[in-house]
């Protein structure tokens, strides 16, 4: 029986080495069960090729099994003889798509390409001292296995949309039918004016009722308030989904890592409902294979506010380079004042690759 593995050439130390990238050569090998929430496919398939000169999309197995044997009739060492020979043959082919990432970081971690951060990450003195920012650098492959949180805009808007509305339909149908009001004239009482009211159609006087009603239970909150938030959340994040991991916990939310989540089908999945009523909004123990995209710098003190330095028009002409950096200073200000994804000292900006949970 003969059985051809597939095989990846990849430069360790210096020296050739040979990897079997699914472990075919290993007859009792079985990959623990990954539950990924996202995956980066197009920048992981990239690093992937870029460590194997190629991606490979699938692998072929071979097994064949051939068996002889002989046939005699002779008399008194006189007869015919002969030989039989058969054989069979099975193929089977597999598609690696799906374990691209699996591939992808297990080759990293034979070749000590990722850096494991849990331990520094969870101390507080490290990130007070700069250690965090210093020993990490800009383009490192990270893990960080703990609590996620996830901030979706998208489905926030569509969930307070949904909230308003059952809050609107439960007080509807839970009212009694109101009867029409007469008109009331002033009264003056103690010195004092009250003005009268008009007179209003039962529907009207529902109409009133109802709106009372779903403001106490948003809390005191006006349908056009909650709507003023949702518009908040969502030009606060521009309709993107960001990824925090908060290694100190809730007390020390400014110590963090944050990246954004590409919001593709093929990267996550597209019924928002379904997987955040599965996972919820906070990824316990769940493990994050990112890149460093962004380590910034301490603040130092410097004028407050945006502010146009030099001038737009030399010579009768438009400074383009002026202009570019115009705006260039206002992107800063923006993302100084909170409202950009930016990073901002001491938090740590992040490319996710991978965001999964071992099952079994």
């Amino acid at each position: 029986m003969t059985k051809d593995p597939a095989h990846i050439d990849l430069q360790a130390s210096g020296q050739p080495i040979q990897l079997d990238v699914v472990n075919e050569r290993e007859k009792y090998t079985v990959r623990k069960i990954r539950e990924y929430f996202y995956v980066d496919l197009q920048r992981v398939r990239s690093y992937y090729a870029q460590l194997n000169r190629g991606v490979i999309e699938g692998i072929v197995s071979k097994e064949t099994k051939t068996s002889k044997g002989e046939a005699q009739a002779k008399l008194m060492g006189f007869g015919p003889s002969g030989s039989r020979e058969s054989g069979t043959a099975r193929e089977e082919t597999r598609s690696l798509h799906e374990l691209s990432a699996v591939i992808f970081e297990e080759i990293c971690d034979r070749e000590s390409l990722i850096h494991e951060v849990g331990v520094l990450l969870s101390d507080r003195e490290a990130w007070a001292t700069g250690r965090v920012h210093s020993e990490l650098y800009e383009g490192q492959l990270v893990r960080f296995t703990g609590s996620l949180d996830v901030h979706d805009p998208s489905f926030f808007g569509q969930r307070v949309d949904q909230f308003q509305r059952f809050v609107s339909a439960f007080v509807g149908i839970t009212m009694a039918e109101q009867e029409a009001q007469a008109a009331t004239p002033p009264t003056r009482q103690g010195g004092r004016t009250s003005p009268g009211s008009r007179a209003r159609d039962s529907g009207q006087v529902r109409a009133e009722l109802k709106a009372r009603l779903i403001q106490e239970m948003l809390q005191g909150l006006s349908p056009e308030k909650v709507a003023e938030i949702k518009e908040l959340v969502s030009s606060l994040a521009n309709d993107a989904v960001t990824l925090r991991a908060f290694p100190l916990g809730d007390n020390h939310r400014e110590f963090n890592l944050s990246g954004s989540l590409l919001s593709r089908s093929e990267y996550m999945q597209n019924e928002r409902e379904e997987l955040y009523s599965r996972y919820g909004y906070t990824l316990d123990n769940w493990t994050m294979i990112a890149q460093i995209a962004r380590i910034p710098s301490k603040p130092v003190a410097s004028g407050s506010g945006f502010q146009i330095d030099g001038d737009l028009v030399s010579n009768g002409r438009m400074d383009r380079i002026a202009m570019e950096r115009v705006g260039v200073a206002l992107l800063k200000y923006i993302e100084d004042f909170g409202l950009a994804e930016g990073p901002t000292y001491p938090s740590i900006s992040v490319t996710p690759l991978a965001v999964y949970r071992e099952v079994f």
